[in-house]
């Protein structure tokens, strides 16, 4: 259930609402420990009821009768203790109730004669004077009066005499085993008598004998580890003593223990209701964040409860109140939270935890407005050396301070204030005369020279350069750069002064737009509103190449900058790019229509329009007040009329047929209406049309043909005819169908959107009515060229464009060129076409080191050309040219593809007999076969070794040393002579016996070298320069992993000297693969490592200096 709201400190419940929660937590707990029926109360206390207990937590006295000591005593004989239950803010009123009950005894032991004698009495009233007592209050005697007359015998100067209370003896016996209150009946049973209750409320239970026997079992037996006995023994303690919070605390351990952490968290609560203690609440909600999932709401609903049982008992409780704030504003309860920040702010005014939360939570002006007063005063406070107790600011809290003096555009007293406390945060609070210099900035300089050296009253040296402009964080550095870029245009050059500190240019992994990518933002948008548009582009730019903030906020302002410098080319560029992702985004489209009107291409924004509109976004045309609206209802009228939603087929299919028709007169393609629109389109407009293209493709002709390329200005031009072209073509609905043939009547009853049924509808229109006729083939009535451009050249185009972008590092727009290709029907029906444009992709992807698109096209080919040793050795030779982590290439998805293709091999090469004994389910004959046609579809005759190496090298490079053997030692019994083979298991055993957990290193390592000293003899044999320098530079590697140099450097100096001669049998060779400067830098480190510096030295010289 949910727990209900509580207003400040009290907890407030409907009847029976706390009832229902305590016992639902505490049954869940409880529930299969003890056999006896019970039930739960709520209140300070609880009642467990069953055939033969009572117990309340006010029946303490009858069964507390033993001491604390050995109560203490019995449960350290069981272990540990989890919680004492003494311990508690109810010790604080033990002595005022020790001193009650002294009177109260003294008052009864009056009513009756002293049995000692005048002398033990004089002792008595000594010992009582020597303690401290005082003479009694008139609350003490109120309604007593005199008792009668004294007895024979009293002695004339007694206290009784004098009208004072007497004292016995009985006070001394307090809090002994011979204490006579202990015996008297508690309130509630008959003849007792009701002791008056210390303002501080009752003394903690003392527990029962029993209780202690059996909580002291309890913890034995968990320390043990016997859950399951400490659990049963936790229960019993429970109802032996429910008040007691130790066995709620142990049970709710051994249910953690057990996995069982909901009726851990119910143990919890129901023991917290048994004491007043805070700690103890305090604990509760502890144990619930430990147990539970702080990302559940009902989690931080139940803790939220225990901080309000905090504030029950002391609602000036700050660190529970303040937990609560933020739980409230976890679980977006803004207005609890803001209430909470209020309480807590009427105690500490100048706490900024409390005032940054509350800027956090409130929308409110003002709210913010004193947020900022109060910011104000508490750095104040600060700097003058007087908010000793409200915590030390942060930079975070400068900054947000900085961020609401910005919003009111209080500028000159953000950029004072933010020195000051920049200036007092970093150790120069006396450093008062920077406050006179607000011409610039010169104090937050890096170096002290040129600037900071000029100032009357700074000493260099006397604060380390860290004080300075060294210690600023970058984001105050950034807020510093805002304030005095919207203090006057006279301070933009130091504004642009701090911005370059974000270093936009920087395209190392350690680029600050990495990590500070909100920063970039702020101050992009701030040089844009301040008419700093070719600055701001440069941020922008940097935004989009880190991938993470590729929206609308950040392309709009982008294709904006651009245009208000003039390249309209590279605006048009960004923002066709962020439609063709985006395509249901109306704003970019209103936005490109627009430019399209300003550049009078009055078609293309007509088109656009009308796909907005066709979308029901008509306001937004009209908001953006474009000019082409008028073309579009002159070209269009049908799609401004309003029309009702069709609800049948056969509705959809009349209307789409006739806007087919109006629409094909009029020279637009429909959505979805087919190929019809190209062959109706008018004689004259497709003239035109054609010539326009023609003649931007013999312009790309002449560009290259000219190698003008090289130049920078041709470039761009070259790059936006192909931009033009290929968007033209991707333009071209019936290239982009989404699939080759169509089945009539297909899937006809399982659209359910009005769109699903219209693009259905279109289609159906579009094929003949009669059932007979086979499915239309798309590739069959195509043209044999587009535009007079055939399908050859429109394919290299594509891939020159990608090419060109991927040289560019423009990986978002390269890609989206190379998924039109592929995904274009033109090119999808030939598979020359398709091979092509895959080898394209590959080149992007090295040019652009994206190991995962190589992974990708790599795995097409395979998958094209399955079982053959080039596509299987093009994934391989393909990320070796990366110069990253091989992480895509031992990832998961790779590691699945290519056991599939390993199982599949296997099934293939079984016989029909032995395939039969291993009972394959129907799923993976389907998988491995050809739908169970044929068990052997690729003529497969023997296992292929380059694929079992290839799977071994996944499971090797991914650590998997033992499963890489397994299909290693295949591939070695197909090509036991193979110097690759052997030099892969070498290394592989080196490998393994190098882990620090090897089952026998010494015998993987004989292993290991054992294949290597093979892999040496064989590769040596021919005396070939590269084979020979090749094995003489492995050998060494390994002698150099096992630690061995003094083996290692001979065979790397081999391979120095026949560095020579192997360029002598490689000349004519385009690359010669020379090992001789990998040798150089291992005998450098070898020689470094050990003190040989001159030899180190000498091997850099001769090898390793360019």
């Amino acid at each position: 259930m949910e727990i209900p709201d509580d207003d400040e400190s009290d907890v407030h419940m409907e009847d029976g609402d706390e009832q229902d929660l305590i016992s639902s937590n505490y049954n869940s707990a409880y529930g299969d420990i003890t056999n006896a029926p019970y039930s739960i109360h709520a209140g300070p206390y609880f009642a467990l009821q069953n055939d033969n207990i009572t117990a309340q937590s006010g029946n303490a006295q009858q069964n507390g009768n033993r001491n604390n000591e050995s109560f203490q005593q019995s449960l350290n004989q069981g272990g540990e203790i989890f919680y004492d239950p003494y311990t508690s803010d109810e010790e604080n009123g033990e002595e005022d109730e020790e001193e009650d009950e002294l009177q109260e005894i003294a008052r009864r032991q009056g009513e009756s004669d002293s049995p000692f004698s005048e002398d033990e009495k004089g002792t008595s009233e000594d010992i009582s004077s020597s303690s401290g007592s005082s003479e009694p209050d008139s609350e003490d005697l109120r309604g007593e009066g005199r008792r009668g007359p004294r007895p024979r015998g009293r002695p004339p100067r007694s206290a009784a005499s004098r009208g004072g209370r007497r004292r016995g003896w009985k006070w001394a016996l307090k809090g002994t085993e011979h204490d006579p209150a202990r015996d008297r009946s508690p309130r509630g049973r008959r003849g007792g008598r009701a002791k008056q209750r210390s303002k501080r409320g009752a003394k903690p239970v003392r527990p029962t004998e029993e209780f202690q026997s059996v909580m002291s079992s309890a913890n034995q037996a968990y320390l043990n580890g016997e859950l399951e006995d400490a659990l049963e023994l936790a229960g019993d303690a429970i109802l032996q003593n429910p008040e007691i919070y130790s066995a709620h605390s142990l049970l709710s351990q051994v249910l953690d223990e057990l996995g069982r952490n909901d009726d851990a968290v119910g143990a919890l609560l129901a023991g917290a209701h048994t004491s007043r203690d805070i700690q103890v609440w305090y604990h509760v909600a502890h144990r619930i964040r430990e147990l539970g999932e702080v990302n559940q709401d009902a989690v931080k609903k139940q803790i939220i409860y225990c901080y309000s049982h905090i504030l029950t008992i002391n609602p000036k409780e700050h660190k529970a109140r303040l937990e609560r704030a933020t739980l409230y504003a976890e679980l977006g309860r803004e207005k609890r939270a803001e209430t909470e920040c209020e309480t807590l702010l009427k105690n500490r005014p100048h706490d900024l935890q409390v005032i940054r939360m509350l800027v956090n939570l409130t929308s409110d002006p003002e709210k913010k407005r004193r947020a900022c007063h109060l910011f104000d005063r508490a750095f104040q406070l600060h700097l003058e050396g007087e908010a000793i107790h409200q915590g030390k600011p942060e930079w975070s809290d400068l900054a947000l301070y900085m961020d609401l003096l910005i919003q009111d555009s209080e500028y000159v007293k953000a950029l004072s204030r933010l020195s000051q406390v920049a200036r007092w945060l970093l150790g120069r609070r006396r450093e008062r005369f920077w406050d006179d210099i607000v011409e610039d900035d010169r104090e937050w300089d890096l170096e002290d020279a040129p600037r900071r050296t000029l100032t009357p009253g700074f000493h260099p040296g006397r604060y380390k350069e860290a004080a300075y402009g060294a210690g600023l964080p970058l984001e105050i550095r950034v807020k510093l750069g805002i304030i005095r870029l919207n203090m006057s245009s006279r301070y933009h050059e130091e504004a642009i002064h701090h911005f370059r500190y974000l270093e936009p240019q920087n395209g190392s992994p350690n680029a600050p737009i990495l990590s500070h990518d909100d920063l970039f933002y702020n101050a992009a948008k701030s040089l844009k509103s301040n008419q700093c548009f070719a600055e701001a582009i440069e941020y922008y730019e940097a935004l989009l190449s880190t991938r993470k903030r590729q929206d609308w906020q950040i392309y709009s302002p982008l294709v904006e900058s651009y245009r208000q410098i003039g390249k309209k080319i590279e605006s048009r560029k960004r923002l066709r790019s962020f439609v063709d992702v985006n395509q249901e985004h109306i704003d970019a489209r209103v936005t490109l229509a627009k430019i399209c009107e300003e550049d009078g291409e009055i078609g293309e924004a007509s088109r656009l329009i009308a796909e907005v509109i066709r979308l029901g976004r008509m306001d937004a045309v009209r908001r953006a007040r474009l000019r082409s609206l008028r073309a579009v209802r002159r070209r269009h009228p049908e799609i401004l009329k309003p029309q009702s939603i069709p609800l049948t087929i056969a509705a959809v299919q009349a209307n789409e047929q006739a806007d087919a028709a109006k629409m094909a007169e009029q020279g637009f393609a429909s959505k979805a209406s087919g190929l019809a629109p190209i062959a109706k389109q008018p004689k004259r407009k497709a003239e035109s049309y054609n010539d326009d293209i023609q003649e931007m493709y013999q312009k790309m002709k002449t560009l290259e043909e000219s190698e003008a390329l090289a130049d920078t200005d041709a470039l761009e031009e070259w790059l936006a005819i192909a931009e033009v072209m290929t968007e033209d073509f991707r333009a071209m609905k019936p290239f982009y169908q989404g699939g080759t043939r169509f089945d009539e009547g297909a899937n006809l009853a399982t659209g359910s959107a009005i769109s699903e049924m219209k693009s259905m509808a279109s289609r159906i229109s579009s094929m003949s009515n009669d059932k007979s006729n086979p499915p239309i083939n798309i590739s069959e009535i195509l043209p044999e060229n587009y535009c007079g451009i055939s399908w050859d050249a429109w394919l290299e185009l594509f891939c020159q464009y990608a090419l060109q972008l991927a040289k560019l590092q423009d990986a978002e727009a390269c890609y989206s060129a190379l998924t039109a290709t592929v995904d274009s029907v033109v090119f999808q029906k030939n598979d020359d076409y398709m091979r092509i444009a895959q080898v394209c992709w590959l080149a992007c992807g090295l040019i652009l080191e994206d190991e995962q698109t190589i992974c990708n096209v790599t795995r097409w080919f395979i998958k094209n050309a399955p079982y053959t040793n080039e596509a299987i050795s093009l994934f391989a030779i393909a990320n070796r040219l990366l110069r990253c982590e091989p992480n895509w290439y031992k990832s998961g998805p790779s590691q699945k593809f290519f056991l599939r293709q390993v199982k599949g091999m296997d099934f293939a090469l079984l016989d029909p007999k032995t395939r039969d004994l291993y009972s394959f389910t129907d799923a993976e004959k389907r998988t491995y076969g050809d739908r169970a046609t044929r068990d052997n579809p690729h003529g497969l005759t023997e296992p292929d070794p380059a694929l079992l190496m290839l799977y071994g090298h996944l499971l090797a490079v991914s650590g998997s040393f033992a499963n890489a053997l397994n299909y290693y030692f295949r591939a070695y019994t197909l090509l036991p002579e193979h110097p690759m083979v052997l030099f892969c298991l070498a290394v592989n055993y080196i490998q393994m016996a190098m882990k620090r957990q090897s089952d026998n290193r010494q015998f993987q390592i004989q292993q290991g070298l054992a294949f290597m000293g093979k892999y040496y003899e064989i590769r040596t044999t021919e005396d070939v320069a590269i084979h020979v320098q090749e094995a003489e530079y492995n050998m060494a590697k390994v002698w150099h992993l096992l630690g061995l140099n003094h083996m290692a450097i001979p065979g790397y100096q081999k391979c120095l000297a026949l560095s020579k001669r192997l360029q002598e049998e490689g000349e004519g060779v385009e690359e010669v693969e020379d090992f001789a400067r990998e040798a150089a830098f291992a005998l450098q480190n070898i020689f470094a490592m050990s003190g040989e510096l001159e030899e180190a030295r000498a091997v850099t010289q001769e090898w390793l200096v360019m």
